[in-house]
């Protein structure tokens, strides 16, 4: 190895992310024969719905006027990180739904972390998508499911800067979390940290669904794999393996060791394919000295 490849690798650091430990928790269990409003819910509606139990579901049924907004919230303690993952799971299954805009769903679900960041999923009956950020509350990336053949089991992940939707186990959205903060209208709970919601948030669409088991667990992350550098030309480039399961990794940077560490746009975030390969990255050392960890 020269002494020009020595000098440049000795600019780069790269330091591991402790995982944390994965707990879950219990929301609502229908089994117990009761609604989620006994069981730590916050349920209201605008006008006044009553809220139905039947079949062994948690029934909300908005169908009889697009006025009508409503559903369940709840604020996690203890927080919700992103840092750590967080994933809220939940049985549902939509049994209609009509929007007047292609921006509205009948039934949502927000999740956002304790930095307030977070998403906002809509539900339609062949469709599940996000709402974007910028601009405000315009549907985003979807993916075609048929969400009222049966129940689905969905569960609903932030880590990091990306989130991620599977359905019954099977990775079907992702994308980047939102900051919906801007917002300013009668239902401003965006600016609420750790705050889920389950129901009908606009007078713009109206859905019938039933929600059955709700589960959140904290600390998804898992240890990150070993990572080799190498010269490669004028770049440096990092090295890792890839990961089944469509693991989303993101390679944060810093000045010094202890941070800040870029979160923002800056970072980069990778999605590991089905495990066979590696994932790599090439940088710049010209910038000089710089820190790297792999989340």
């Amino acid at each position: 190895m020269d002494c020009s490849c020595i000098a440049a690798l000795a600019t780069v650091a790269v330091l591991g992310a402790s995982p944390a430990l994965a707990a879950s928790e219990i929301w609502y269990d229908p089994s117990l024969g009761s609604l989620p409003q006994s069981q730590g819910w916050t349920y209201f509606t605008l006008p006044s719905l009553p809220e139905v139990f039947v079949d062994g579901s948690a029934r909300l049924d908005t169908t009889g006027l697009d006025l009508i907004r409503g559903g369940w919230t709840r604020v996690g303690t203890p927080p919700l990180s992103r840092a750590d993952g967080v994933r809220l799971e939940f049985d549902l299954r939509v049994d209609s739904e009509n929007h007047a805009s292609t921006h509205r769903a009948g039934f949502s679900v927000i999740l956002l972390g304790h930095d307030k960041r977070g998403v906002e999923i809509g539900f339609w009956t062949d469709k599940v998508w996000a709402q974007s950020d910028s601009p405000l509350f315009f549907h985003a990336e979807e993916v075609a499911i048929d969400t009222t053949a049966r129940f689905v089991t969905y569960g609903l992940e932030l880590l990091a800067d990306q989130y991620r939707l599977l359905a019954n186990g099977q990775p079907v959205l992702s994308g980047p979390v939102r900051d919906y903060t801007g917002f300013t209208g009668t239902f401003d709970v965006y600016e609420t940290p750790d705050f889920v919601f389950l129901g009908d948030d606009t007078t713009s669409a109206s859905g019938s669904v039933r929600l059955r088991q709700v589960a959140v667990t904290r600390g998804l992350s898992s240890p990150p794999p070993a990572i080799s550098i190498r010269r490669n030309g004028d770049q440096i480039q990092m090295r890792w393996p890839g990961e089944s399961g469509g693991i989303v990794r993101v390679l944060e940077s810093a000045a010094n060791p202890t941070g800040p560490w870029a979160t923002d746009s800056s970072s980069r975030a990778f999605e590991s394919g089905p495990g066979d390969g590696t994932v790599s990255v090439s940088i710049d050392p010209s910038s000089g000295p710089a820190f790297f960890r792999l989340r």
